[in-house]
């Protein structure tokens, strides 16, 4: 229940706790005051939870004894009840961490859609108990499904790892973990529709500005054609090429051999 390592760390350094009280020291810094708070109030929470599905376990094994046992307990009886019920109605799966017991108790009575849909709304607006009732009793009066009827409850299952990146994410964004989901989902599916849109309407332009329109300089889409301006060579240009370029290629060739040292067995002819 409670994820924050800080968090987490026992208080006993600065207060000193008793069924009845707690006692804090003169130079509590005022971080550890607001963490001791904090700290204090997902506890009393997370007990509710605690006790009701403590109270339900009971139940399911104990169906004989779990009544003498609750009394025994001195835990009030009712008041476990009342922790069972909610428990019970409201799956672990559904539990916000970010929102209160009183929060899923109010949203308990409700089917199971309906209180993902409020659950939600609760966390994404940051609604007070008290906020959350309000706008319970405006949608009660209206008489009305239409406004919860809108929201459609998507859920995913993904390993741990990709949860924690994905807090750590929503965390640097300063966001709300659903908040951080539900906008990176709109900006993908924005991007993937305008890139969607824009094919079509990108392939007929590129279509109509290469079949109409200018061809740059220098490009070339075959053989190059000879300049219209210049003469065309005739049958005797074109043997006196060839001879031309058989005797630069014999004059290479003996030009390539006269450098390489002579072999071993062959005799070395020289001129004089």
């Amino acid at each position: 229940m409670i994820d924050d390592v800080k968090d987490a760390r026992p208080f006993r350094t600065y207060a000193r706790t008793t069924a009845t009280s707690l006692d804090l020291g003169e130079a509590v810094p005022v971080d550890e005051w607001i963490r001791i708070g904090r700290q204090i109030s997902r506890l009393s929470c997370a007990s509710c939870w605690w006790l009701g599905d403590w109270l339900l376990y009971g139940q399911r094994r104990y169906r004989d004894r779990y009544r003498s046992a609750t009394e025994q307990s001195g835990l009030d009886y009712q008041t476990l009840r009342n922790y069972a019920w909610v428990a019970d109605a409201v799956a672990v799966s559904r539990r916000r961490q970010t929102l209160s017991f009183g929060h899923h108790a109010d949203l308990a009575a409700l089917y199971e859609a309906d209180q993902e849909i409020w659950l939600a709304r609760a966390e994404r607006h940051n609604w007070t108990r008290a906020a959350l009732r309000r706008e319970l009793r405006a949608w009660r009066t209206n008489g009305s499904r239409s406004s919860a009827e809108q929201d459609v409850v998507l859920r995913l299952h993904v390993p741990e790892q990709r949860e924690q990146r994905w807090r750590a994410a929503a965390s640097a964004a300063h966001q709300p973990l659903l908040d951080w989901i539900a906008a990176t989902v709109d900006e993908a599916a924005d991007a993937a529709l305008k890139s969607i849109a824009a094919g079509p309407v990108a392939a007929v332009r590129a279509a109509r500005s290469g079949g109409g329109g200018t061809r740059a300089q220098g490009a070339t889409n075959g053989p190059r054609r000879p300049d219209a301006n210049q003469p065309r060579p005739t049958r005797g240009d074109s043997r006196e090429s060839k001879a031309q370029g058989k005797s630069r290629r014999r004059r290479s060739l003996n030009q390539g051999r006269s450098a390489l040292p002579p072999h071993p067995g062959s005799p070395r002819v020289t001129t004089s």
